[in-house]
């Protein structure tokens, strides 16, 4: 029973409405030997279960045994992976027979082969598409928010103040409140705001006759709609061809497929869309961004020197952070950030002599020695 009193969230509940949703769909496609479209399904839902719910639930596998999130997430990812297996077996019937035998290790109530294994059946009290939809929103705006950083050149350690968005129905608005944490963790923003399609908050806009259409139609008369369009609110006529209205110049009646809308993002603002979903990143870093950003370097930092230096994933350390005075008081601010993420019992900023490991980077051009050792 996948409640939160048992340990499961939001997530886990996805990940096994979606598992069920796979096993209706595939079973269907084959039935009707529809057997691309049932590979293709498999390999969607693999996608899914790796980059979205086995990322964003690396914490809780990292926890102690006794945490009852953590074996709710161990649980969900069992049976995820082993009705998977079973799927999958008239596909790859050797690999996963290896697969489902390292699953069910020890185990007395399986088959012993996955091909003696039922086939799986639905449950549709876990399927729960408001879940599902909310889930996919999620996850596409997660994408066009990646996108805009890379265009940015920010990458994800550094905190950024707030991400616009634009949807497409008033029903998907309803949905945002609900996965403003997801896409805040995922993107590392502080707020989350709905732009509706009217307001002009991502673009300056630029509109261009569509040179193949008008040119056959209007013939001389190109010339004339250039300077109609070119004194027009260039903002009114993109909210008008959005909509997918006609456009009036004086005694020109345009068709929207007969206009270009080209768009450029307004300063600090980056802006990512597939067509549907629009989102734009505010990039403008005030000193509490940056100096957080800082640590998030210096804990990514940290992390790769005690995977470097050999340590356990539980093992306590010492830490040394060597840098400026400046750049010194932006990590003191979040000392405490620091220890808890990377399990440091002690943080000092002078220059370690003790026999530590150590290793540098540049953040904004500073220099930054890191020395650690572990705890006795």
């Amino acid at each position: 029973n996948p409640t939160n009193e048992n340990g499961f969230n939001e997530l886990d509940r996805w990940a096994l409405s979606e598992l069920n949703v796979l096993v209706s769909k595939v079973t269907v496609f084959l039935d009707k030997w529809q057997i691309n479209n049932a590979a293709n399904t498999i390999q969607d839902f693999c996608d899914r279960l790796s980059n979205w719910y086995v990322r964003r639930s690396r914490r809780r596998f990292w926890k102690s045994d006794e945490d009852p999130t953590k074996m709710a997430a161990y649980s969900t990812l069992y049976e995820c992976l082993n009705k998977l297996t079973i799927i999958l077996a008239p596909f790859a019937p050797f690999i996963t027979e290896e697969i489902y035998k390292n699953l069910n290790q020890g185990k007395t109530d399986t088959s012993e082969s996955v091909h003696l294994t039922d086939w799986p059946k639905v449950n549709k009290k876990l399927i729960n598409s408001s879940l599902s939809n909310r889930t996919e929103l999620a996850i596409t705006l997660s994408s066009l928010g990646r996108s805009a950083r890379s265009a940015a050149n920010i990458k994800i350690r550094q905190p950024l103040s707030e991400l616009l968005v634009e949807l497409k129905t008033p029903e998907e608005n309803k949905l945002l409140p609900f996965i403003e944490d997801q896409l805040m963790e995922e993107l590392n923003i502080k707020k989350i705001s709905y732009v509706d399609s009217n307001e002009k908050d991502f673009f300056n806009y630029v509109i261009k006759p569509n040179l193949p259409k008008l040119g056959p139609k209007y013939g001389t008369e190109i010339g004339r709609i250039k300077t109609l369009i070119e004194n027009s609110n260039p903002n009114d006529l993109a909210s008008m061809i959005k909509k997918g209205s006609s456009v009036k110049l004086d005694d020109f009646m345009l068709k929207p497929d007969e206009l270009i809308v080209e768009n450029f993002a307004k300063e600090e603002l980056f802006v990512s869309t597939d067509g549907i979903y629009t989102v734009a990143l505010n990039t403008k870093l005030n000193a509490d961004l940056i100096s957080e950003g800082l640590a998030r370097d210096i804990i990514h930092t940290v992390q790769n020197l005690r995977k470097n230096s050999g340590l356990n994933i539980s093992d306590r350390i010492l830490l040394w952070i060597h840098t400026d005075d400046e750049t010194s008081k932006l990590c003191e601010k979040h000392f405490s950030y620091i220890s808890s993420e990377t399990l440091a019992v002690d943080i000092n900023n002078d220059q370690s002599k003790e026999n530590t490991n150590s290793t540098t980077l540049n953040f904004n051009n500073r220099e930054i020695s890191v020395y650690l050792k572990k705890s006795s």
